[in-house]
C-alpha cells in the first residue's frame, strides 16, 4: 500500500525528489530509499537528473506504473461503492456525509501538521 502511495504521489508531482518525499512524510532518507529502489526495480517509476541544476534526481512515472495506478483506482472505486452499500444499509445517507466530512477535515489535519501525535487529547 506504502508503496501506492508514493507512485501515486510521484504521478501527481513529476519530478518531486526524494528529499521532498521525506520531508513531506517526514520519512527517513533511508527508509525512503529502500522502497524508492524497489519500485524502480518492479519498473514502476524511473529517475532522471532535474533541470535545476542540482544533483538531485527526480522521479517519474512508467507507463506500466501509470497503468498500475489506473488498476488500482478502479479496483478502489468498486471497493469504495460496495463498502458504501454496506454502510447505506445500516446508516442514513445524511449520516454517511457527515462522517465523510468529518474524516476529511481529519486528514487535512494530518497533512498540514504531520509532526503533531495528538496524544493525550
Amino acid at each position: 500500500m506504502l508503496e501506492m502511495r508514493i507512485i501515486m504521489l510521484v504521478n501527481d508531482y513529476p519530478g518531486i525528489t526524494a528529499a521532498e518525499i521525506c520531508k513531506r512524510w517526514s520519512r527517513t532518507r533511508g527508509a525512503l530509499s529502500q522502497m524508492l529502489k524497489k519500485i524502480e526495480e518492479k519498473g514502476f517509476i524511473y529517475r532522471e537528473k532535474n533541470d535545476t541544476g542540482s544533483r538531485a534526481m527526480g522521479l517519474y512515472v512508467t507507463d506500466q506504473g501509470v497503468e498500475t495506478i489506473n488498476e488500482y483506482t478502479i479496483r478502489d472505486f468498486q471497493d469504495d461503492t460496495h463498502i458504501v452499500g454496506y454502510l447505506l444499509e445500516e446508516c442514513s445517507e445524511e449520516e454517511l456525509r457527515a462522517f465523510y466530512k468529518v474524516i476529511e477535515c481529519y486528514c487535512g489535519v494530518l497533512q498540514e501538521h504531520p509532526e503533531t501525535h495528538w496524544k493525550g487529547y
